[in-house]
């Protein structure tokens, strides 16, 4: 990001179809002195959940149940005992410390 100073700050930047994730990089303009790594581990945080609501679309009638079944779907991975995943996310389970560390940020 550049303003008419000519200084920068580089950010890591989650992608979508129609550009960079605004409100993201909104939240980490207000954060840009929190370390690269604060920044890509959240980045990578958002992006699965934005992946786990596109996956989920016209599931959830209340933003909150989508947010709780993210934190189940972190735990217990994606896929039934068969090995089948119709979100096509192929989510393995994560551990309770890396779930809680993904949902902080």
């Amino acid at each position: 990001m550049q303003d008419h100073t000519g200084s920068s700050i580089g950010l890591p930047v989650l992608i979508t179809r129609t550009g960079p994730l605004q409100p993201l990089l909104k939240y980490q303009l207000l954060f840009h002195r929190k370390s690269t790594s604060w920044q890509r581990k959240l980045c990578f945080a958002v992006r699965l959940l934005v992946e786990y609501a596109v996956a989920s679309a016209g599931v959830f009638v209340q933003e909150k149940e989508l947010f709780q079944s993210f934190g189940v779907k972190l735990l217990s991975g994606t896929c039934d005992e068969s090995g089948l995943d119709p979100s096509g996310l192929y989510w393995m389970p994560r551990s309770a410390t890396s779930a809680r560390r993904i949902i902080g940020q």
